[in-house]
């Protein structure tokens, strides 16, 4: 039987999930699939962000081996849409059969996994005129990549959006980038969480509150 939404079994779901794709690596990149993507603890802040934003539309941008792609779509209802990007063609590949499997245990929203390059990637062939409520980048860990990213994508956010920016703090680069990304949406609330920033586009609320603490 496919389950509905359950937060209270993420974590076994999750685990489950990710001893399906290491048994589907070779040998060779099993260890890194074990230290990479999302562990428990951000795997379920992303769902419970996704949760809390209710998003019609996600975007992805940076699939890996697909640990944050399940952790979003876990947070989301049935009949919304996951669009998730890497430019590995295995890792993408290997995530397809995965979630095929993991969709017979939960009840996931559509998830679409594409090989492509960022800079290759265009918004409105994927998008079909729908905005993007919830924007993950976590593929390219550079200031030009994570600018490149947020300009591209800026246009198509809907209002009451949330961007999350994995890894602010991986290199001064990041840092650089994340610091952008606050001059860039002057408007919104932001928050600091450490390893993950959050910008919130929330129209309703005049003044953006900047907080900073570590989770």
């Amino acid at each position: 039987m496919v389950k509905a939404h359950a937060p209270e079994d993420y974590g076994t779901d999750l685990r489950w999930y990710r001893k399906i794709v290491e048994n589907s690596l070779p040998d060779h990149l099993k260890r890194e699939a074990r230290s990479s993507g999302a562990g428990k603890k951000l795997g379920t802040l992303l769902s419970k962000l996704s949760a809390w934003v209710e998003p019609v539309t996600v975007v992805e941008l940076g699939t890996n081996l697909g640990i944050g792609t399940v952790s979003l779509a876990m947070g989301m209802k049935p009949e919304s849409t996951l669009l998730t990007f890497d430019h590995n063609e295995q890792f993408i590949k290997i995530g397809r059969g995965a979630i095929a499997e993991l969709v017979k245990r939960r009840r996931l929203p559509q998830i679409q996994l594409v090989a492509s390059s960022f800079d290759a990637i265009i918004p409105e062939r994927y998008l079909q005129g729908r905005k993007t409520d919830l924007l993950y980048i976590d593929g390219d860990h550079t200031y030009d990549g994570v600018k490149s990213n947020l300009e591209k994508w800026q246009a198509h956010l809907a209002e009451n959006s949330l961007v999350i920016i994995d890894d602010i703090r991986w290199s001064a680069d990041m840092w650089r980038a994340w610091q952008w990304a606050l001059c860039s949406f002057p408007h919104a609330h932001a928050l600091d969480l450490g390893r993950i920033g959050l910008l919130h586009l929330d129209s309703s609320q005049p003044v953006p509150q900047r907080l900073c603490f570590r989770w």
